[in-house]
């Protein structure tokens, strides 16, 4: 493996951390063998590879003393560690049962709001000071803290180009500045309007998911053949009255925040539906682990309006399964009502300015994935160079 490394060179590279102490991360990882992290990143330094890393953070094990020691180890590599992502421990129901019964019960609460207030509280002052030393945060927390202590996610800068946001980090805050723009972009647009035609551009982001979503009129893309032109939209009223959004209960308050907003924007009034994971437990809080059946189960005696739209994260690469194996047309049809499925408010936005084709709407997604790429990062004004 190191051979490889050597040869290839790919950096940077993604690397488990949890705990820079070497007894208590060969515990952590069952390993008696495991050698030090330490030495294994100042290698990687010396082959010119630099990391991101992260710290699963499991509460009465990782965490206290044994967290300011592995920051402070992990920031002394600087500039071979380049950020340090901390984030909860997360447990199906079965793995909650089998702690239960044994050693290190408190990881039963999980990410309860006092314990993410204490860490965004032992965090904070280590943030600072790398924002003053290097010029970047360097270690950075997982959404859920901030979201579970009710604490709003700091701003787009915080994050310094969001090269942990499949990790969970910074997905808040996108989603906030995102819909702030696309609501602003969109009331501009329907001022200039004023009922007659509209730039596609001033309603729709010219996203990689664009051609992904099959409305008519979409702005597109560059393929294989080149710039796609962009196509002006008619300025109508939406084709929808009512529209609920189904998620995980993390983000629901979030999303909830955003009611009073979109129904001025479009008119159409939006209804933030939190979603229990059944599958897997109750701990497990985010929109992209959903199944089929939990959002059956969350709708099935609820008044959803004209549309349901439904987070993308929740479904395969190819958008063709759920978790559970069943289908977005299977649940449609359990449903009786139009699905959708988005990744961002925008898309959301997007969603209801065009009329629904025959088919469940946003869940294809040709050659991007349901990842890192459907982030605009230029709408949230991130350099090029900093992603």
């Amino acid at each position: 493996d190191w051979a490889r490394l050597n040869e290839q060179r790919l950096s940077p590279i993604n690397v488990s951390v949890h705990a820079t102490d070497v007894d208590l991360r060969r515990y952590m990882l069952g390993n008696k063998a495991a050698p030090d992290i330490r030495e294994q990143l100042r290698r990687l330094g010396s082959m010119g590879i630099q990391a991101n890393t992260q710290v699963v953070l499991c509460p009465g094990v990782n965490d206290g003393a044994a967290l300011d020691q592995t920051i402070g180890d992990l920031s002394a590599l600087y500039p071979t560690v380049q950020t340090i992502s901390v984030v909860p421990v997360g447990a199906t129901m079965t793995a909650e049962e089998r702690i239960a019964r044994g050693a290190h019960s408190d990881e039963i609460e999980g990410c309860t709001p006092e314990h993410a207030r204490e860490i965004i509280a032992q965090m904070t002052p280590y943030q600072r000071r790398f924002r003053k030393e290097h010029q970047r945060t360097l270690v950075y927390l997982a959404d859920e803290y901030y979201l579970s202590a009710g604490v709003d996610p700091p701003g787009a800068a915080h994050y310094d180009g969001f090269a942990q946001y499949e990790n969970g980090i910074g997905m808040a805050r996108s989603l906030i500045d995102d819909w702030r723009k696309a609501r602003r972009g969109h009331l501009r647009a329907r001022e200039a309007a004023r009922g007659d035609y509209q730039p596609a551009a001033a309603v729709l982001h010219p996203s990689r998911t664009a051609t992904a979503l099959g409305g008519k009129g979409l702005a597109r893309e560059a393929g294989r053949d080149g710039p796609q032109p962009r196509t002006a939209v008619p300025h109508s009223q939406p084709s929808f009255s009512r529209v609920s959004i189904v998620c995980g209960t993390l983000i629901a308050p979030t999303l909830a925040a955003l009611d009073a907003g979109f129904e001025a924007a479009t008119g159409v009034s939006l209804a933030v539906h939190a979603a229990e994971n059944v599958f897997f437990g109750p701990r497990v809080n985010v929109s992209g682990l959903l199944t089929a059946g939990d959002i059956e189960r969350r709708l099935r005696s609820v008044d959803v309006g004209d549309l349901v739209v439904m987070p993308r994260y929740a479904l395969d690469y190819t958008g063709a399964r759920f978790l559970d194996d069943r289908t977005p047309a299977e649940l449609q049809a359990a449903l009786g009502v139009p699905i959708a499925f988005a990744s961002t408010m925008r898309e959301v936005l997007q969603i209801v300015a065009q009329p629904l084709e025959s088919d469940v709407t946003g869940a294809r997604v040709g050659t991007t994935t349901n990842g890192k790429s459907w982030v605009e990062f230029e709408a949230m004004g991130v350099e090029p160079g900093r992603r």
